[in-house]
This record gives structure tokens, sequence and C-alpha cells, in this order.
């Protein structure tokens, strides 16, 4: 349920759409135990790799908890969501004018593992556009994906939720979910769309980029690597080729 907003003028974000246009390498470190143990050598890795591949965007979507100590060794950090509250007489809540001030760049929205009404997902794509924050909103299918991309958030994720964590890669179990996603969006909005669920190996980046989107969502591949920065070497020099 979306509590006590006040309208305010719609300031649109320049930066949201003058934002880095190469490919993007989004990095979800979720709540795993090496999201905590291991945060600064997983932000120190993203910071190398992002300073040696000039074409490629790494975001990195951290717990909001965890924000200032990634801001400290990494600019570019999302949060991982947020509630589709105003700010007020809110306890537990976490608002997009929290994230502002904690210095996050955006956040992903309605990821499967943290689902929003789509009144919500509106709510908070419509604040983060005001307060010149990012929106990255997931979606399950096609269908939720072009419907949700006309609420015109900067990105639109395609993630089958059966296969997120399985290392089956959504660009080789259904890749026609993810062109025919690209193609649909296109014809109804801005959104830039992006592909996560299984995302492992640098074969997957690059047949994602053939699929069309432009940029991956993924998690557990890289949280769980035992050599961050030559991981994400190898995804962006799969993204840049």
């Amino acid at each position: 349920m979306i509590i006590g907003f006040c309208e305010e003028p719609e300031v649109h974000s320049k930066k949201a759409h003058e934002a880095k246009e190469g490919f993007m390498i989004a990095l979800n470190l979720k709540a795993y135990e090496e999201t905590s143990a291991r945060l600064k050598e997983l932000c120190t890795a993203t910071r190398e790799a992002a300073a040696e591949y000039r074409e490629t965007r790494f975001i990195l979507c951290v717990p909001s908890i965890c924000l200032k100590d990634a801001l400290a060794s990494y600019p570019d950090v999302y949060a991982q969501g947020a509630d589709p509250v105003a700010p007020g007489a809110q306890t537990g809540k976490i608002t997009p004018e929290m994230l502002k001030f904690a210095g996050a760049k955006g956040s992903l929205i309605n990821h499967s593992e943290n689902r929003l009404q789509k009144e919500g997902i509106g709510f908070l794509v419509k604040r983060f556009r005001a307060l010149g924050l990012e929106s990255m909103v997931c979606a399950r299918d096609k269908g939720e994906g072009v419907e949700l991309s006309k609420l015109e958030p900067d990105f639109v994720a395609i993630e089958p939720p059966e296969l997120i964590g399985t290392g089956r890669s959504v660009t080789s179990v259904n890749p026609k979910v993810v062109s025919e996603t690209v193609e649909a969006i296109a014809a109804v909005s801005r959104s830039r769309v992006l592909c996560g669920a299984g995302i492992s190996t640098p074969k997957d980046v690059a047949a994602a980029k053939e699929l069309g989107v432009r940029g991956v969502l993924l998690a557990s591949a890289f949280v769980k690597s035992m050599e961050p920065l030559k991981f994400l070497q190898e995804f962006a020099s799969a993204a840049e080729n």
C-alpha cells in the first residue's frame, strides 16, 4: 500500500537518461554471507574493472545498510529496493528520499525476491525520477516487462524467476523471451532492457548482447567468485568485443 504521498512537480532526471551508454553489468550482492564479509573486496574489484573497461558500466546493488561502506570504495551504487511510501510516520521503511540522502544512484525495484504491486512500482519510478535517481524495474516475463516499461523506468530487467541462481542462463534456456522483450519494449517505451537469471559466464554476456539487450543483471556468480576482478574482466571483455 502506498502511504502519505504528497504530489510534487515531476522533475525529469537528465542524469538518468544521459548515463553512460555502454553495455551495463549490474551486480546484485543480495544478502549472502559474502555480501558483508567480502564487501570491500567486491567493491574494490568493481572499481578496478570499471577503470580498466571504459565502455562498460558496472553497477553494484547492495543492501541499504551497506550503502555507506560500498560508496566509500565505488561510486556507482544502487540499493536493492525501496518501500513505496513518502517520508513521514513510517517505521522500518526505506524511502526513495533516504536512498538519495545516503548517496545511492538508484535502486532495483520489484526483484522477484521482493515483489511489489504495480501501483507501488509506479510510485517508486516517479519518485526516483523526481529525485534524479535511476530505476531498474525487474520483470518475470515479456508481458510484465512491456507493461512495466510503460511506467518509463530507466531500465527493465527481464528475469524468469525459475532460472535465478541456477547457473542456467536465460540466454541459452529461453533466448526468445529476451529478444522478443527487447523488441516489444522498444515499441512502447524508452526504457533500456537488461536480462538476468542464471547469467554466470562471459559466453552468457556475449549471447545477451547478440539478443539486443543493453546489459545483464547477475548475483551469485560474482558474489561467490574467488577472483572477482578476473571475473569482471572476463565479463567486460565479452561485452566490449
